[in-house]
């Protein structure tokens, strides 16, 4: 049973860390960066203002309430967390989570977007975190995590069809937001994450209404991931021809080319010193090509960043869409230290600092992507976040008021750990 448990523990944070890139499950292009130089088959990017992409072509009046279709709803603390759908102009519905404050508003609204392999559902936790903050968030899953799952890209046109129907989707996304009534119309901003972070930089280069963009761990687009060298060796695998058709077909809409046309919008690049699933070298192309103004960000982190990251992007967008970090009392974080036992041969340690708190984890190869010490951020008062990993930490009190366990919550899977006295 020890060793049982010992296992699952593992399991549970590799599953956490594989849904956002930093352990890749196989191959699979997560919009990060193209590889240490380009190929030199690939175009070279147009210099210059580039005309909007077909994107704008395809798009049409917003929905009327009819299209939105309402799937459930739960009560968290502090939001209402509703799973709906709504119509695609390009066909089919986009499955999407709403999370909304309570209170009347006006509120900020935030698009906040999941990367590859992965869809809404491991972002949600964050989500309520910035709803809580004072921001109506949706969340919508990609047109790829709908029908394909993990196995993206296609290298067939379906990829471009696929790219155009993201950006309508996400552009539909921001018609519900103002469709709903605490929603500051002037207050709009815009997350995303490796695949998420790459279409911000496409979107923002065609959609106006949007004040800021957070673009964590993004380089150009998908034909310079593709050329990766981490997925090289899958791109030269296919024929020429299909390379070449497919490059056709993409390079137009290649996110690098329009995320420089984003002002007046302000945009936020945050990129890890450590990332190997975008390396820094293959970032940099993404955020020289941004528009002013431009903030850019790096950490001494892999791809999930840290909660320095999750910081410096809570204070950029309070800036801009109007939000409140949520501040906790030095106090009430001093009565979380100390050491947590998961099972047993797995010791966590709660380290606080003022109003910082630290978690470490056993220094074992398996936890190497969380080595040292790794800052959480707050969410509440009780609850907290591992970087963007998307593991959320809970502390519980007995009736005495003493912190008595700590529930870690990841990918619909929970494990308890008793605070040692």
């Amino acid at each position: 049973m020890k060793r049982r448990v010992s296992m699952l523990f593992r399991l549970f944070i590799v599953l956490a860390l594989s849904a956002c890139g930093v352990v890749p499950a196989r191959p699979s292009p997560t919009p990060s960066p193209t590889a240490t130089t380009q190929p030199t088959r690939l175009p070279s990017r147009p210099s210059g203002q580039v005309a909007a992409p077909d994107v704008v072509n395809t798009w049409s009046p917003p929905p009327e309430a009819a299209s939105i279709q309402e799937v459930g709803r739960r009560r968290e603390e502090g939001v209402t967390v509703i799973d709906l759908t709504y119509a695609s102009p390009m066909g089919g519905r986009v499955p999407a989570t709403l999370v909304v404050p309570d209170g009347a508003g006006p509120f900020g609204g935030m698009l906040y977007q999941h990367g590859t392999p992965s869809t809404r559902q491991q972002m949600i936790p964050a989500g309520v975190a910035y709803a809580r903050m004072g921001a109506v968030v949706l969340l919508i899953d990609a047109p790829c995590a709908r029908w394909y799952g993990y196995d993206f890209p296609t290298f067939t046109e379906q990829d471009r069809h696929e790219q155009i129907q993201f950006i309508v989707d996400l552009r539909r996304g921001i018609d519900l937001l103002l469709s709903r009534p605490e929603v500051d119309p002037e207050r709009l901003g815009y997350v995303g994450l490796s695949y998420g972070a790459l279409m911000g930089g496409l979107l923002a280069g065609v959609e106006d209404r949007l004040k800021a963009y957070v673009l964590q761990g993004g380089d150009g687009g998908l034909v310079s991931h593709s050329n990766n060298r981490n997925y090289r060796g899958e791109w030269e695998a296919r024929s020429e021809d299909v390379r070449r058709q497919w490059v056709a077909w993409m390079w137009p809409i290649e996110p690098i080319h329009y995320v420089g046309c984003a002002s007046p919008a302000a945009l936020l690049f945050q990129n890890g010193t450590l990332d190997t699933v975008v390396y820094p070298v293959d970032a940099l192309p993404f955020q020289e090509a941004g528009s002013e103004p431009k903030t850019v960000r790096w950490y001494c982190a892999g791809h999930a960043l840290n909660a320095a990251a999750l910081w410096d992007q809570a204070e950029f967008l309070s800036e801009r869409i109007g939000i409140s970090p949520f501040p906790v009392d030095s106090q009430v974080l001093a009565a979380y230290a100390g050491r947590y036992q998961i099972s047993n041969d797995v010791m966590a340690t709660i380290r606080v600092d003022g109003t910082h708190i630290y978690l470490q984890l056993p220094d074992e190869p398996v936890y190497e992507p969380l080595a040292g010490e790794n800052e959480l951020f707050a969410g509440s008062e009780d609850r907290f976040y591992l970087g963007t990993t998307y593991i959320e930490f809970t502390f519980y009190r007995n009736d005495s008021g003493d912190v008595e366990r700590m529930v870690l919550s990841a990918e619909g899977n929970t494990l308890e750990a008793k605070k040692i006295p």
